[in-house]
Parts: structure tokens; C-alpha cells; sequence
């Protein structure tokens, strides 16, 4: 809607008509959308072993693993896997953020799973990114998986216990306010009590003082 809004906007400037048609925008925000329910790390798994086509199947495994949305999955090096630990290299939004490389959460994802094998991805057509998605999307409901954006806030979620939130939203092809502000609010109790336990854990975290 917004999109719209400018086009017709321009229009109607290069027409010299004067309308105000910011009333048409709408007032969507990524902050409101709180009806996802997000997979939990064992039913991902249940999920990939469930999937009967093996190009689908690793299809679910990238996205799964490294966190990519469903068109960006036919921008990626598969190249790239071949060597551990297996980081992935997306061309997607090359000219605005570069090649990324992104980093396998977790990695023995990458091993189980397989992930390094020279494996096709599923042939799909596509005019544009929307029908690129759409297909994933598709093929995700005939498997009766979670759905594909559920994966990416995963391991959005998931790499807050791994690396910095900079780094993250590099990888995500995020600014580091964005990132947060999208992800950050589906952390629940149990990610807090499991990210402290990592944390907490560490060997190099700070100690108190002896006296």
C-alpha cells in the first residue's frame, strides 16, 4: 500500500493534480505483527526428516540452518559449502550490502544434515523475488511444514546465544535497530533462561572480585 501511495503520488505531481493520498498508506508496521508462532528447535528437526523430496529437503535445511528467506535460497553459492565449516555465501542484495557470508547456527546442522554435498536445489520459475518466494512457500504447505519466514526468525533468535547482534543483522542483511526491533520481541522465557545458561556457563565470563 505504501509502494502505491508514492507511485501514485509522482503520478499525480508529473499530472500536476494535487491530492493528498497519505490517508491510503495505512499504518502496517513489522512492530504490530505479533500473531507467528515460531517452531521449536526439535520440530524444525522433526520437520526436515519428515520431507520425502531430497531437493526440498535440503531447501529446508539452508533456510533452516542459515537463517535465509525463501527467494534468497536461489542466491546463494552452494560452492561455498564445500568447505567447514561450511559458511554460505548470498549474493542477494549484492549492491547494497555486498557478498555475505553467513554462518551455520548450528553446525552440527551442517554435518547431520549434510549440508556440505553438492545437492541441486529444487527448479522453480519465477518472474521476480514474489514468485521465487511463493513457490517455497508453496511446496512448504504441501509438506505441512512451519512456515518458511519461521525459519529466519529462528536463527535470528538462535544467534543471539552465538554472536554479536551486529553481526547477526550483517549476516541478515539488517541494520543493527532493525534487527532488534524485529526479532528481539519473540524471545520468551525459555530463551532467557537458555541463552543466561550459555552465558553463565562460559569459562571466560566475568567473576566477581576476591577479597
Amino acid at each position: 500500500r505504501q509502494r502505491a501511495v508514492m507511485a501514485a503520488s509522482s503520478l499525480a505531481k508529473f499530472a500536476e493534480i494535487e491530492i493528498d493520498l497519505g490517508r491510503y498508506k495505512g499504518n502496517y508496521s513489522y512492530l504490530k505483527n505479533n500473531d507467528r508462532i515460531l517452531p521449536t528447535e526439535e520440530e524444525i528437526i522433526k520437520y526436515y526428516w519428515s520431507i520425502p523430496n531430497p531437493l526440498w529437503q535440503r531447501a529446508f535445511g539452508l533456510m533452516a540452518a542459515y537463517g535465509i528467506s525463501n527467494h534468497e535460497l536461489f542466491y546463494v553459492d552452494l560452492d561455498s559449502l564445500l568447505e567447514p565449516p561450511g559458511h554460505l555465501i548470498s549474493t542477494y542484495r549484492k549492491n547494497h550490502y555486498g557478498i555475505r557470508r553467513i554462518y551455520c547456527l548450528y553446525p552440527e546442522w551442517y554435518k547431520e544434515w549434510e549440508l556440505y554435498k553438492h545437492i541441486d536445489l529444487p527448479q522453480v520459475t519465477g518472474q521476480n523475488n514474489r514468485d521465487l518466494g511463493h513457490r517455497v512457500s508453496t511446496a512448504f504447505r504441501r509438506y505441512g511444514l512451519c512456515k518458511p519466514g519461521d525459519l529466519r526468525h529462528c536463527w535470528a533468535i538462535r544467534a543471539m546465544g552465538f554472536i554479536p547482534d551486529s553481526m547477526a543483522a550483517r549476516m541478515m542483511a539488517h541494520k543493527t535497530q532493525v534487527h532488534n526491533d524485529t526479532y528481539k520481541r519473540w524471545i520468551d522465557e525459555n530463551d532467557e533462561d537458555r541463552f543466561y545458561q550459555l552465558l553463565i556457563n562460559r569459562s571466560d565470563r566475568p567473576k566477581p572480585p576476591t577479597v
